[in-house]
């Protein structure tokens, strides 16, 4: 029990001595007498104890949904989408982890590109070995794609499967015509 209550006691000293001894280096370095390799020491033993960084767990950088795919479609069965450079606050990416096509059958009234996302069904889906880099165009082929007249939007996916912006509303025409 006798050693427990002093071990604060020892801690407090054992400061009181490095800070004299700190002192001590410092005012020898000053009058010319210390060795450059013992204000090194002193220096890395700064460190050690005082510490450096920022306190808590590490965190790593927030990833942000990318902006929305440019899409036009090309012929009745062939989109061409141009991949994102910037996240929805701007800052440049390195590219995205997938591209989705969504689907959504005909309703009542012509939906915004935020329901055929939330209320359809993704046909299509490229991931990041087929795709090319930021800014530049993939071609996809829908030609296996049987189902009646709808609405489709290309969605962006960030690694860590962070949705992007939805991309503007094409209207998909029935493969009978």
């Amino acid at each position: 029990m006798p050693l427990l209550q002093e071990a604060p006691v020892l801690v407090r000293a054992r400061w009181r001595g490095f800070l004299a001894c700190s002192i001590g280096m410092i005012e020898q370095f000053r009058a010319g007498s210390a060795r450059p390799s013992h204000v090194c020491c002193l220096f890395g033993a700064i460190l050690v104890f005082a510490g450096c960084g920022a306190k808590g767990d590490p965190k790593p950088p927030q990833r942000f949904a990318p902006s929305a795919c440019a899409v036009r479609a090309i012929d009745p069965r062939t989109v061409e989408v141009v991949l994102p450079k910037t996240d929805v606050q701007g800052n440049s990416i390195s590219g995205v982890e997938a591209v989705k096509i969504y689907y959504l059958s005909l309703g009542n009234k012509f939906p915004s590109s935020m329901e055929v996302f939330a209320k359809g069904e993704p046909i299509l889906e490229r991931r990041r070995q087929d795709l090319p880099s930021p800014g530049n165009a993939v071609r996809l082929s829908l030609s296996n794609f049987g189902r009646p007249a709808g609405w489709l939007v290309v969605v962006p996916f960030r690694a860590g499967n962070v949705a992007g912006e939805p991309s503007a509303v094409l209207a998909w025409l029935d493969p009978a015509f």
